[in-house]
């Protein structure tokens, strides 16, 4: 079997998935840039082992996107199987839509995720771009009324895990009290408790939420934002509510990300809108408890139904509050999203990923065959 994948930059997760892929079948992956202009420099240390990759020549577009119509020389071969666009969103992927229902080929459109936002311009203009895929890979619930806005059908949806975790990074059992003493000893962590958090310092991520929810927790409770430096809006906001025991650190590599995994109590993404939320598997596979909010998809799909978290509305302060210090305060609950959390990881790897793409993608060629 032959595909062919366009998406926007080769992401770590992502090269995973497709060395995985590649193992079953004949993949050619597209990408519209090297890098995207907003991600740490590690992004770019990339290595393509079981799939053909390209990084295409055009004219940068956004951070993680460009203008290519190189693109074109690959689709006018029209010797894949199947043809999956991830970057529809982009003109390098509307480009490939175009093209494809020009000449009449089949191609299926795929997402981490979404929100249905915009005008009745901006509607239309998804819907023309959006509808007519033979199929739609969607992550959850709320990616299937995305696609369903923009005019896909019920009958095209396949649902799929998406995930950045492979199964050797999921704990084989929580990690002991002993181990998890050890670790905040190692970062200098002086407080018996840790609440964890990872992202950049950005609005959408709601790091001023969280900022103001923690001022609200009781003595003896560190925090630790890790993934860039504070602007001076946090340490003005940090200064303000006269908060101590908060660590922000910069960005570290999975390696070395395990040790505050293993740290701490429980993980918090306060994000006011994530179409996915990535972290959110991370934390789950290090056995921790998530508290994120209702406009993270990966928490609507994987920690509100399975008991390993709290979902809480974004931007309230007192309930982001109320669920941290709630589960700082039951060690016996915790416990048992600890060991939920592992379950639901093994759900969502980077393996199950693919194997549901290729099973699907195969069976499909058969039926069109």
């Amino acid at each position: 079997m032959r595909i062919l994948w366009l998406t926007n930059i080769p992401s770590p997760y992502r090269v995973d998935f497709f060395n995985e892929l590649g193992k079953t079948c004949r993949l050619t992956v597209l990408f519209e840039k090297a890098r995207a202009s907003n991600r740490d420099e590690s992004w770019a240390d990339f290595n393509f082992e079981n799939f053909q990759g390209t990084v295409l020549h055009g004219l940068s577009y956004s951070a993680d996107s460009a203008v290519s119509f190189e693109v074109l020389s690959y689709l006018r071969k029209q010797n894949y199987d199947a043809v999956v666009i991830t970057n529809f969103s982009s003109p390098t992927g509307a480009l490939a839509i175009a093209y494809l229902r020009s000449v009449g080929v089949l191609y299926y459109l795929e997402s981490d995720g979404g929100f249905r936002s915009g005008g009745r311009i901006k509607t239309w203009l998804k819907k023309q771009v959006i509808r007519g895929a033979d199929g739609y890979f969607s992550t959850s619930e709320e990616n299937d009324k995305y696609f369903l806005a923009y005019g896909a059908k019920s009958t095209q949806l396949i649902r799929y895990p998406f995930t950045s975790i492979r199964e050797k990074q999921i704990l084989s059992e929580p990690p002991s009290e002993t181990q998890r003493r050890a670790a905040r000893e190692a970062l200098g962590i002086t407080q018996p408790q840790l609440v964890l958090s990872i992202g950049q310092f950005i609005p959408r991520k709601g790091f001023d939420v969280l900022l103001k929810a923690f001022a609200l927790q009781r003595d003896g409770v560190a925090l630790c934002i890790v993934g860039g430096e504070p602007t001076l809006e946090y340490l003005k906001l940090v200064e303000s509510l006269q908060i101590s025991n908060i660590y922000f650190v910069g960005f570290k590599q999975e390696s070395e990300l395990r040790t505050y995994f293993t740290a701490a109590d429980l993980f918090v993404l306060p994000t006011r809108e994530d179409v996915w939320g990535l972290v959110v598997s991370e934390a789950l596979a290090n056995s921790l408890p998530v508290v994120t909010t209702d406009r993270c998809i990966s928490g609507l799909e994987m920690v509100a139904p399975n008991s390993c978290g709290l979902i809480v509305p974004a931007g309230n302060v007192d309930k982001l509050s109320e669920a941290i210090g709630r589960l700082l305060g039951d060690s016996e609950l915790c416990l048992r999203m600890r060991t939920r959390a592992l379950e639901v990881s093994r759900e969502y790897t980077i393996e199950r990923m693919a194997r549901r793409h290729e099973h699907v993608l195969r069976e499909r060629l058969r039926a069109n065959a």
